[in-house]
Order: C-alpha cells, then sequence, then structure tokens
C-alpha cells in the first residue's frame, strides 16, 4: 500500500493531510515510471448500491486528477469503484503499486 487517503462521508474533497500523501507519491512517481491502482470505497461495509460507487468513483477520479495536476499523466494511474469497503475505513482511497 503506498498510500490510504481517508475522506468525509458523502466528500470527495481531498484534506490538507491527504494533497501532502499524495505530493510525496507523486515525487516517487516522478523517479520511475511505474504505475498506481487506485481503490475507492464508500459506504457500509459490503454496499454496491450505484450511490456508494458513484460516490467511490469521485474520490478515486480526485486522486487521479490530483495527481495529474502534479504532472503524473493520467495513464498511469488505474481507477476502480468499488462501494462499501470490506474492511478499514468506509470512507477512503487506497493506492497500490502496480507490477510491471
Amino acid at each position: 500500500l503506498l498510500a490510504r487517503i481517508t475522506f468525509t462521508a458523502d466528500s470527495a474533497d481531498l484534506s490538507g493531510e491527504a494533497k501532502a500523501s499524495l505530493d510525496a507519491l507523486a515525487a516517487q512517481m516522478k523517479a520511475n515510471s511505474s504505475r498506481v491502482h487506485v481503490e475507492a470505497f464508500a459506504g457500509a461495509p459490503g454496499d454496491t448500491s450505484s450511490a456508494a460507487r458513484r460516490n467511490a468513483l469521485r474520490r478515486a477520479l480526485a486522486v487521479r486528477t490530483y495527481l495529474g495536476a502534479q504532472g503524473i499523466d493520467s495513464s498511469r494511474v488505474d481507477v476502480r469503484a468499488l462501494g462499501g469497503a470490506p474492511d478499514g475505513p468506509a470512507d477512503r482511497v487506497d493506492v497500490k503499486a502496480l507490477a510491471g
């Protein structure tokens, strides 16, 4: 896990702490050609409703857009909106390294 970005309920706004984590991640990504996988969660555990998935997608896209503003090409950021998280904080985005 490269970064875990948490959100307030029903929000896709990045906090100052989230931006600092993403700034550090962008600096790492600029040093190589790595790609990342963004898994976004929203809603109660196991919630796969369209509302939960849409909120999760908004969060994932906020992370990708922020990384893009830091100079990271969007083709290096895979996005997946999953709805409710099975574990851990419900309102979060996990950024993981992609092999290759």
